[in-house]
């Protein structure tokens, strides 16, 4: 299969996918890793072939950039949502841990003072705890995310600008909060890896941006394979 078919026939499948159809886009997948994987191969052989004119471009249908924003319409169930797993995730534990502190201490009759003291050392962390995981949450929603052919953008939210390019990307998960990049560590370690930003599940055309992003991502993996 030439290079310039794989392009013509990954840009037509593009065309085709149905974001609102589930068993469309499992479909969908499957077809396009296959083409992927035809298409890794096929740059091989040209790169053995003709190393300097192995190439592979994004389509021009999709080399825009795209901008994507919170949807305001999701916005209040999702922070309730957020809400709620914050609870679960932080205040539960930090109780749990507390009150078998008050256990032990109260069990000592000199310490009464000393847990009614750490109480409320407890509570005032605790709550610190949470108000911080909560804010990061919303500060997410306010943020702009611009997704390109060569790298993410996230604009504002209280966070600094921050770009994030395809190779540096070591895998995408999918949380309860929405699409968490996860990246390789550059500066202490190419072993260590770290959440770089979330793409709520909330935001506008949320499952477009899931699709674009690894609609890039895979056209990167095949150029660092015939490099």
């Amino acid at each position: 299969m030439a290079i310039q078919q794989v392009e013509t026939k990954a840009t037509g499948l593009w065309q085709s996918f149905a974001p609102s159809a589930p068993k469309d886009q499992e479909s969908f997948w499957m077809d396009y890793e296959k083409l992927i994987a035809k298409s890794k191969k096929q740059q091989r052989n040209y790169r053995a072939v003709a190393p300097v004119q192995a190439h592979y471009t994004v389509p021009r249908s999709t080399a825009l950039p795209f901008v994507f924003a919170v949807d305001t319409h999701q916005k209040k169930s999702y922070l309730l949502e957020q809400f709620k797993q914050t609870i679960h995730q932080v205040m539960i534990p930090l109780a749990i841990a507390g009150c078998f502190l008050n256990m032990v201490l109260l069990l000592q009759k000199p310490y009464v003072l000393m847990a009614v003291f750490a109480n409320m050392l407890g509570a005032i962390f605790c709550l610190s705890i949470f108000f911080f995981c909560f804010q990061k949450r919303i500060s997410e929603l306010n943020t702009l995310i611009e997704i390109s052919p060569q790298s993410l953008t996230r604009i504002g939210g209280g966070f600094r600008s921050q770009k994030i390019h395809y190779y540096d990307i070591a895998e995408i998960r999918h949380t309860t909060r929405g699409m968490s990049i996860i990246c390789y560590d550059s500066i202490h370690s190419k072993d260590r890896l770290y959440e770089a930003l979330v793409i709520p599940k909330a935001f506008q055309h949320y499952q477009q941006a899931q699709a674009l992003i690894k609609h890039y991502w895979s056209n990167h993996q095949v150029k660092m394979v015939v490099k």
